[in-house]
């Protein structure tokens, strides 16, 4: 004898949706969004540390030196308002074992959205695309790596 199961409704699967994290920044004005898993510290110098090598900023950091990137400057962007400025907020970042400070303008928020990077039509140098955020508001993506290569020459 064969019992026959009837099922009202088909059982659904959860959808698995990815959150990911972005550290706010702004730069030359404008805000700007850092992947949060590639942020490994958030600093803020004095300016009155930061000293110069050639053409590379550097500041005494842990126990070697830290090379300051100019996010803004390796972006191409206007130069901020900040000459009167006395402590300068920086995003510290690893890559290969090493770390880089990406000097910023200021450090504005976290945040998170559930949305993918789109990318732009004609791909921009230092940038991974936009994405929008949880509130509706569309924020360009820095590519890390690609600013960090750009600046090493």
């Amino acid at each position: 004898q064969i019992q026959k199961i009837e099922t009202h409704e088909a059982q659904k699967a959860p959808i698995q949706t990815t959150i990911t994290e972005y550290l706010l920044v702004d730069v030359g004005g404008a805000p700007f969004a850092i992947p949060l898993v590639l942020v490994h510290r958030l600093e803020e110098f004095p300016v009155s540390s930061i000293d110069q090598s050639g053409d590379e900023q550097l500041v005494k950091y842990r126990d070697g030196l830290l090379p300051l990137l100019n996010v803004g400057q390796l972006l191409n962007l206007p130069m901020s308002e900040s000459s009167a400025r006395t402590m300068r907020p920086v995003v510290v970042i690893s890559k290969n074992n090493r770390l880089f400070g990406l000097a910023v303008d200021e450090i504005l928020d976290i945040t998170q959205t559930d949305k993918d990077i789109i990318g732009h039509i004609r791909p921009v140098d230092g940038l991974l695309g936009t994405v929008i955020q949880q509130n509706n508001e569309v924020m360009t993506v820095v590519d890390t790596y690609a600013v960090i290569h750009k600046a090493m020459g």
